[in-house]
């Protein structure tokens, strides 16, 4: 009986031991570039010399944001994964390099030191699954060995067959930062300033540390991320440049949807902006978040989109559970600018005097600020916007001419589904210099 005793207990502790497997070795790896061949390959070719002239460490060249990433082939659950440095010279390169398990940011290297290896387990439990591991940082990027664990339980013999956690997103204090590395395009493009280079993870103002977008200088410049669904965003953090062009954003409108929510202050004491539309929930629901300026160059440095972490994510599958407002248009007060960005017509848009100019949400009222629609004066003219559907109308805002033209007294129609006469009613515009409201 004792020897029966004895053996469940042996079997019971067999089950609970755990051991853990290097998922990454021999795997496919790749990195931003390659110098004094250090290929990419020797990161994990189970070598962990950390001396450069012994031929088993990566080295890539000091070209931006350098990169290392590995394709483990399938998705795991990692336990920790060890990174071993240089051991010759160079182990501060590696502080401040971030290391990503998938689309997630799992943790912030420091300097290994005379240590050579570093055990790294994320912060985050939920941001340790993913199929690829990457390790970034502004230098030369030199490792000598990267082993990724997952563990093998005797009773669970495959970590991959297990359901992996959704992916977040970069955590930043008690929010995360949904816009990391989502799909991001500008207005143009100068200088190589990519429009990516907003939403890489690097708050670094310096132009020279290559983590910085910047625009031409043209009418309507714009930056704006897509952040793949609607989200009720708590707020958005706005890094600005600081060795130059402080003062670029001045004035900036940031949008959510179709909501403006706030416009940006001078950012040159600080770098930065906090953004939360002012305290108005209703206007931080959306996908697009998006930066616009009129006349002047747009370059930024990185753009943080935060929402709250407790709870305020869906599971992969989930819908959110909230009211979209943007297909509304834009809040202004207690009600929606159902005009703004819609399909606008004129008879005539002399002098690049476009049409959409009267609805993209600028109330500049100086011709040269490129935000003014424009017709010929020969008789009959019009300017006109499709709502897109029937609403009903509480009152409409008209923005003219400060500079030029304020005697004009146009007639104001509104009707529904056609051109005909006999489905508009004519209202006489009072001429103004500012912006008259007609109900």
């Amino acid at each position: 009986m004792a020897v029966v005793v004895q053996k469940e207990e042996e079997e019971k502790e067999k089950s609970m031991m755990v051991d853990y497997v290097n998922v990454a070795m021999g795997k496919n790896s790749s990195q931003s570039s390659t110098g004094w061949s250090g290929y990419s390959s020797r990161a994990v070719d189970g070598k962990t010399s950390g001396r450069y002239n012994d031929g088993s460490c990566t080295h890539c060249n000091n070209e931006g944001v350098m990169w290392w990433e590995v394709d483990l082939e399938t998705v795991y659950d990692i336990d920790h994964i060890e990174i071993y440095g240089r051991t010759d010279c160079c182990s501060s390169r590696i502080q401040g390099a971030k290391l990503w398990i998938g689309n997630n940011l799992c943790k912030t290297l420091t300097d290994m030191g005379a240590a050579q290896v570093e055990t790294v387990k994320c912060d985050n439990p939920s941001h340790s699954v993913g199929r690829t591991v990457r390790i970034e940082v502004l230098d030369y990027l030199t490792l000598c060995e990267v082993k990724v664990f997952t563990k093998i339980e005797y009773e669970i013999q495959a970590a991959a067959t297990e359901t992996p956690k959704v992916h977040r997103g970069q955590q930043v204090g008690d929010y995360t930062n949904v816009a990391l590395n989502k799909p991001a395009t500008q207005s143009s493009t100068n200088h190589n300033g990519w429009a990516s280079r907003g939403v890489d993870g690097y708050t670094n103002t310096a132009w020279n540390s290559k983590t910085c977008t910047y625009s031409q200088n043209g009418e309507l410049n714009y930056w704006e991320v897509d952040l793949g669904r609607v989200y009720n965003i708590d707020h958005i953090m706005i890094y600005s440049r600081s060795d130059s062009s402080q003062n670029y954003l001045n004035g900036a409108k940031v949008k959510i949807g179709s909501n403006t929510c706030q416009l940006l202050a001078d950012m040159e004491k600080t770098n930065m902006a906090r953004v939360d539309c002012d305290g108005d929930a209703t206007k931080r629901t959306g996908q697009i978040v998006r930066v616009e300026l009129w006349g002047t160059t747009i370059t930024l440095c990185e753009v943080q989109v935060l929402v709250a972490s407790d709870g305020g994510l869906p599971e992969v599958g989930e819908v959110i559970a909230t009211v979209d407002y943007t297909h509304l248009g834009e809040k202004v007060d207690d009600f929606f600018n159902v005009a703004m960005g819609k399909s606008a017509s004129a008879s005539s848009e002399p002098w690049n005097g476009k049409a959409s100019r009267a609805i993209d949400g600028t109330t500049n009222q100086n011709w040269n600020k490129g935000s003014c629609s424009h017709t010929n004066r020969k008789g009959n003219e019009y300017w006109m916007v499709d709502l897109g559907r029937v609403y009903q109308i509480d009152h409409i805002r008209v923005w003219s001419r400060t500079d030029a033209h304020t005697d004009v007294s146009p007639e104001l129609r509104c009707g529904w589904g056609t051109t005909d006469a006999e489905h508009w009613q004519p209202r006489p515009m009072q001429a103004t210099r500012r912006s008259s409201a007609l109900r």
